[in-house]
């Protein structure tokens, strides 16, 4: 059985050069970010999102329903949910890192957004 044994996430304010776990985006000094922290079946873990990566995954978490994930489930999901033939044909980064693409992450923040403005009504 998969055990999250405890898990901490904050959005704070980088002091110092990061980068992305999940899309390798460059975090620099005073840009926001969000820090993760846990322990999973007894290893300890700590990774660095920028925003857009950890809005990714947590619509993934919430659209899916998974505790637990690996990256390639959400890179399936986001060419499923947002990569579409033109898309594919114009990605500079390649079908392995579709979480990186321009496109794709634009398509992902205009439909959250929308799903938030249509949560508030």
């Amino acid at each position: 059985m998969n055990m999250m044994e405890f898990y901490n996430q904050k959005i704070v304010k980088a002091r110092k050069l990061h980068y992305c776990e999940f899309c390798g985006k460059t975090i620099g000094g005073g840009e926001r970010y969000s820090r993760e922290r846990g322990k999973y079946e007894g290893d300890f873990f700590e990774r660095k999102l920028c925003l857009t990566c950890h809005e990714i995954l947590e619509q993934f978490c919430k659209e899916t329903e998974y505790e637990v994930f690996q990256w390639s489930w959400i890179q399936d999901w986001l060419r499923e949910e947002y990569c579409d033939e033109g898309c594919r044909k114009s990605c500079e980064y390649g079908f392995s890192r579709v979480q990186s693409c321009p496109i794709v992450r634009k398509k992902f923040k205009e439909l959250l957004n929308a799903d938030n403005y249509l949560e508030g009504i």
